[in-house]
């Protein structure tokens, strides 16, 4: 925890995978938390914070929490894909141009009601 005089008027902070996830396989809202407290901290000190992640890993093993049984675990590579958006671009093909509440009626599921890029999470 931070409770001293800011030496730094900028910081940079890189929030990765395992900082996100506190060493689990799913986002941690609790280590978020703290880790956006110590950010409001260091801003309330004066001092300028850009926080930048992607937690795209993380990010997308939390969207694919919920596959079908029996499929297969997603490689790094897919789980990164998932995690930068709510869907893959298949699915936003058959989506694009439909009403929100038509998505898990089209879909069978839904990840949410647009599909959002989770890369750009950056705090100024």
């Amino acid at each position: 925890r931070y409770h001293g005089t800011v030496r730094y008027r900028r910081v940079v902070a890189k929030f990765g995978t395992s900082l996100l996830t506190a060493g689990s396989d799913r986002l941690d809202l609790v280590a978020m938390s703290q880790l956006v407290g110590q950010v409001m901290r260091l801003r309330g000190a004066g001092c300028e914070v850009a926080v930048v992640s992607s937690g795209a890993r993380a990010a997308g093993r939390h969207a694919l929490a919920h596959r079908p049984a029996g499929a297969r675990e997603p490689s790094r590579q897919a789980l990164a894909s998932a995690g930068i958006t709510n869907y893959a671009s298949g699915e936003a093909l058959r989506i694009r141009g439909l009403r929100s509440d038509l998505i898990a009626e089209t879909l069978g599921y839904a990840y949410g009601d647009e599909v959002i890029h989770r890369d750009n999470l950056v705090l100024l």
